[in-house]
């Protein structure tokens, strides 16, 4: 249901939060190491005009079309009669609040949905039995990117890198870089752009299938409802997945203790970079840029998706998880 209100925004209905770029302290990347659920909540649209959209009555417009009677009504297509003075007033500005249900929570799909929930006379269809429910649970369960070789790019992240980028950031590695960490880091290229972040977001799989990467799920703490990963969970991911092993660690507080601790300027492509504490966040470390920054990849709030930044992150932990 979508309702248009001429002045003012519906009660209840909230600014966007803004984060900040990705470039600034962790602070701003909204990552945190526990799981948080938030309560399922009913599905309302609410579509307000922003005021700055209205078109003032005296633009010059307006004046001409007053001026010129029926004549000018005629040569713009405007008719006579009840509301033909009235203007467009152009481009309007849509605020949309949703809220979604998933299949598991109480007020779900096979409840509320009353077409779904009529059965006629001699028709096939015998509403949301045990056997149409498996079809529901089977599709739900398949990584449509790899069933049908889609490319979706998420409203409001970056676009995946196109090989051309993602070669041109490889060339910037060390010549004596290792395949293993050549490995890492082409994976982590990969992967900008295509997996959500989501706050306490752990994989369950190598790879993309079996992850479900951008399918609805339940509201996090800041309500993003696209199943992903956070910033240690993507870390975990990306070794698991290029080079075939699990860490022992899913959380910051953990990856802090994995491999060995280096010294800053001994930082090798695919090594992390660990802050815990009240804004924890973990960063994989890619070259060094020309003025003595640190260029990475990780999965971050601000972006709401993994991205290539660079920051200073003089954080406690340098860790080296290969050699």
């Amino acid at each position: 249901i979508i309702r248009l209100d001429d002045e003012t925004e519906a009660p209840g209905t909230e600014a966007p939060e803004t984060e900040a770029p990705e470039t600034e302290s962790p602070e701003t990347s909204g990552v945190s190491d526990s799981s948080e659920s938030a309560p399922p909540q009913e599905t309302s649209i609410t579509a307000t005009p922003s005021e700055a959209s209205q078109a003032p009555e005296t633009t010059a417009a307006a004046k001409a079309a007053a001026g010129s009677g029926n004549r000018s009504r005629r040569n713009t297509g405007i008719s006579g009669g009840p509301g033909a003075d009235k203007i467009c007033p152009g481009h309007v500005d849509l605020k949309i609040t949703a809220k979604i249900y998933t299949l598991s929570e109480k007020r779900n799909l096979y409840n509320l949905d009353q077409k779904g929930n009529t059965v006629e006379e001699g028709s096939e269809w015998l509403g949301w039995t045990g056997r149409t429910k498996a079809f529901v649970r089977h599709i739900d369960r398949q990584s449509w990117a790899d069933e049908y070789h889609l490319n979706v790019t998420l409203a409001g992240t970056r676009a995946p890198l196109s090989t051309t980028e993602i070669d041109s950031y490889m060339s910037l590695l060390p010549a004596d870089t290792t395949e293993d960490r050549k490995s890492l880091i082409r994976f982590a290229l990969q992967s900008v752009g295509k997996v959500p972040y989501y706050w306490g977001g752990k994989p369950d799989a190598r790879n993309y299938t079996g992850n479900n990467f951008g399918s609805v799920t339940l509201p996090d703490h800041r309500g993003r409802i696209l199943r992903g990963l956070d910033c240690s969970g993507w870390i975990n991911w990306v070794y698991w997945s290029a080079l075939g092993n699990r860490l022992p660690y899913e959380g910051t507080d953990g990856l802090r203790t994995v491999g060995r601790q280096i010294a800053r300027q001994d930082l090798k492509p695919g090594d992390i970079i660990v802050i815990t504490g009240s804004t924890p966040h973990v960063i994989m470390f890619m070259n060094w840029t020309a003025d003595g920054q640190i260029q990475c990849v990780h999965e971050t709030g601000s972006a709401n998706n993994v991205t290539v930044g660079v920051m200073t992150a003089n954080w406690p932990y340098y860790r080296n998880l290969l050699d």
